[in-house]
């Protein structure tokens, strides 16, 4: 099991992941397309001190994995089960905006 720690990218100084670019960098930086090929699920924990996830950070974090594993292995391949459940929301708000914005291209198989 791997493990995507945010502290790595707040370094316990900021209390908000926020916006698309920055979900990219951050994409970069835990080298998501290599965990989405790897056989291990990943769970991603956070900082006590982090309170928010932007949609439109969540969306520039995973929406590579989605298109590549689609949502049911996304979500397989993603725990975010150790995260405080409003880190979950903030999670699963930004997916779902995701994949509302992904199916009205079709670019995403159910």
């Amino acid at each position: 099991m791997l493990t995507i720690d945010l502290s790595k990218l707040t370094r316990h100084k900021v209390t908000m992941l926020t916006g698309h670019p920055r979900g990219l960098e951050a994409r970069t930086m835990y080298a998501l397309d290599a965990i989405d090929g790897a056989d291990e699920t990943a769970v991603i924990v956070a900082p006590v001190e982090l309170d928010t996830i932007t949609p439109s950070f969540v969306q520039g974090f995973l929406a590579a994995s989605l298109r590549h594993l689609g949502e049911e292995n996304l979500r397989r391949k993603y725990d975010v089960s150790h995260l405080p459940s409003f880190l979950q929301e903030d999670f699963e708000t930004g997916l779902q905006r995701l994949l509302l914005h992904l199916r009205a291209k079709n670019k995403v198989v159910h």
